[in-house]
């Protein structure tokens, strides 16, 4: 009960210390306090992080005075990179058809391609919610860099290459175990005696 009274009567004082300060008489308004506006759009529009290996995609563009400009800088730039990830996607896609046309069927491991599916789903996603905010832009064809680039992870070349050096000079059976291939061998001599009968 003694703590509330104390309190009841530093709560009264603290009114009355209230009430006389000068912006509290009636009929006076409190003084505004003067708010400045948001500073000027900076960090993040420049880049400046050190290059460690490849090279910029795209030129530096002047950074932003105002903040609608930013807002159309942000927009511009997310374009740009739904844009090239969309590029790059549909140089993947070429690049796997034209090797499933080599091979005669479809090599697409089944991770992959459910991975490239996320992606396209999620660059679609991307790209209306761009659209939603500003004007409406074409998703753009694989340019040749991008092709090469893809048809250079999926090429089949290389495949080849590697297994020609891997395999020079070797029988077609060095890459089993000795056990196995003898197995294997027996195996196919009963086979062949088989047949013959």
């Amino acid at each position: 009960e003694v703590g509330l009274a104390e309190a009841v009567v530093t709560l009264r004082d603290r009114i009355e210390e209230l009430e006389r300060l000068p912006f509290a008489e009636p009929g006076r308004k409190r003084p505004r306090r003067k708010r400045s506006g948001l500073p000027a759009p900076r960090h993040g529009f420049v880049r400046d992080m050190p290059l460690a290996w490849g090279q910029k995609a795209g030129e530096d563009k002047p950074v932003p005075s105002t903040w609608p400009e930013a807002r159309e800088r942000l927009l511009d730039d997310c374009r740009g990179n739904v844009s090239i990830r969309w590029q790059e996607l549909a140089a993947m896609e070429i690049a796997l058809g034209e090797l499933a046309d080599a091979l005669g069927e479809e090599m697409t491991h089944l991770d992959l391609r459910e991975g490239l599916d996320r992606c396209q789903a999620k660059v679609l996603e991307l790209h209306a919610a761009l659209t939603n905010l500003g004007e409406r832009f074409k998703l753009p064809e694989p340019d040749e860099r991008h092709l090469a680039v893809a048809r250079e992870y999926v090429s089949i070349d290389s495949l080849s290459d590697e297994r020609e050096k891997q395999t020079a000079g070797r029988e077609p059976r060095d890459w089993l175990p000795e056990q196995q291939r003898d197995e294997l061998e027996r195996l196919e001599a009963e086979w062949a005696a088989a047949v013959r009968r």
